[in-house]
């Protein structure tokens, strides 16, 4: 008996909480206790993925001299508006300019050398070649004429020498044996010893003459002899074909010398920073005058041509998530400004995020209505993942929930009165309605006893 008594009272206790709790059944409220209201309409469902991130620029880059140097002009100032390739500063060149040059006649000789090495000669060339030759085999057999003359005048001069220096001589020596004989004074003599001495004298005076006419000779001799060996020569490299190992040095000369010329062209270059994109001037670090140190930046640059949002969304949205999804962009600094963007990237692999796995993604704004933007700006963004066809929208502050589902209170005359839905898909505003709900019926909020559990939620989860 006793157990039966307690079922009972358990079942009568369970229908009066329902019936507290409303139970599907109408609940009624003053106007008093509307704090606001609207009239539900069918329409389209957005159905979005939020997230938040900051703006950056398309690109930034830190441009800075490849080679060391003193700057000769810088043509920028912080914030001025650039194009690409336009001159932003460079050093002196004037060393380099020489280089340049040098290296550009290096290449042009080399180039000469290999073609006159692989280049026939012309008729013109061989005959001129062959007549050389002639004229200088003629040359050296007069040379050899000379020489040979020379050789046979110095030789008989220095015996005509000799013979006169005999004969005065035996004339000194008559003169001597006659003083002797007949006792007569020296002075007798004199004539005989002064040609003897004068024909002596002559004979190395003929022998150094001699000997300088035939060194002359030979000399002559052989310059002919090197010009006709010469001459010969030149012939036959005319009219024998360059060697392959000659061609080949020469071959390696011009690749060393274009190897220098770039190597100029390139230092030339490297002197001078030019813009690689259009953009604005974020920082200058260089003064003209001042050297510039290599692999320190000299000036910053922006490309604010577009801008972007890298964003994360976890892995429960990621997969409505989609490239080229339309998005929805505030700023913090802009609140009142809703930019478009659309999504440009989404990464492969996840960025955790305190224990949360997320993917990053990258927005691109498309359109800034004439905001100024700029890098590093907070951005919040709604992605819109996919729209919801002309369905009965019920806006989310109207929805509660309790033990028995999801509810409205609905305006009848000047009170309000229950409305238990069946709810679908749901967005940050708008909750789909089912059923339990017409267009025209105009949605309450009203002051309960207890809060709404949909306030202590939130909206109701999606598909339900």
């Amino acid at each position: 008996m006793k157990k039966w008594s307690i079922r009972l009272i358990l079942i009568l206790v369970l229908l009066l909480l329902a019936a507290g709790c409303g139970g599907g059944q109408a609940r009624s409220f003053t106007a008093e206790d509307i704090l606001r209201e609207e009239a539900i309409q069918r329409g389209d469902l957005d159905i979005t993925v939020p997230a938040s991130g900051n703006v950056a620029a398309n690109d930034t880059v830190a441009l800075s001299f490849e080679i060391p140097g003193v700057v000769a002009e810088v043509t920028v100032a912080m914030s001025d508006a650039v194009t690409k390739g336009e001159v932003l500063a460079r050093l002196k060149t004037a060393d380099m300019e020489h280089a340049l040059r040098r290296a550009e006649i290096a290449l042009e000789q080399a180039e000469l050398s290999l073609a006159m090495l692989l280049e026939p000669p012309s008729e013109d060339a061989l005959a001129l070649a062959r007549w050389t030759v002639q004229q200088a085999a003629q040359s050296l057999e007069v040379a050899r004429a000379n020489q040979e003359a020379a050789l046979a005048q110095g030789g008989f001069s220095i015996r005509q020498a000799q013979d006169f220096l005999e004969r005065a001589e035996e004339a000194y020596q008559s003169a001597q044996d006659m003083i002797e004989q007949f006792n007569l004074p020296e002075v007798h003599g004199a004539g005989a010893y002064v040609a003897y001495v004068e024909a002596e004298g002559n004979v190395g005076i003929t022998q150094v003459r001699a000997e300088l006419q035939i060194q002359q000779a030979n000399s002559q001799w052989l310059i002919a002899y090197n010009s006709y060996r010469q001459a010969v020569e030149d012939l036959e490299s005319l009219e024998s074909p360059a060697e392959e190992n000659q061609v080949r040095q020469t071959e390696l000369q011009i690749e060393q010398a274009r190897l220098n010329l770039q190597q100029a062209r390139d230092s030339l270059e490297q002197a001078v920073l030019t813009a690689p994109f259009d953009g604005v001037v974020a920082a200058v670090n260089v003064n003209p005058g001042a050297p510039a140190s290599t692999g320190m930046p000299a000036i910053t640059l922006i490309d604010a041509s577009s801008f972007y949002v890298q964003v994360t969304v976890d892995e429960i949205d990621i997969g409505s998530v989609n490239v080229g999804q339309s998005v929805q962009v505030k700023l913090d600094a802009y609140p009142d400004q809703a930019l478009d963007g659309v999504v440009e990237s989404i990464t492969t692999l996840p960025s955790p995020v305190m224990g949360i796995i997320a993917y990053p993604l990258r927005v691109r704004l498309t359109d800034t209505r004439d905001v100024d933007v700029r890098d590093g700006m907070t951005a919040n963004v709604v992605i819109q993942t996919r729209v919801v066809e002309d369905v009965l929208l019920v806006p989310n502050w109207a929805i509660r929930t309790d033990a028995a589902g999801f509810y409205v209170y609905v305006r009848v005359g000047d009170g309000v009165e229950r409305a238990d839905i069946t709810t679908g898909e749901r967005s940050d505003a708008f909750t789909e309605v089912l059923s339990g709900l017409e267009v025209g019926d105009v949605v309450a909020l009203v002051t309960e006893e207890r809060g709404s559990l949909l306030e202590m939620r939130g909206p109701p989860s999606r598909g339900q």
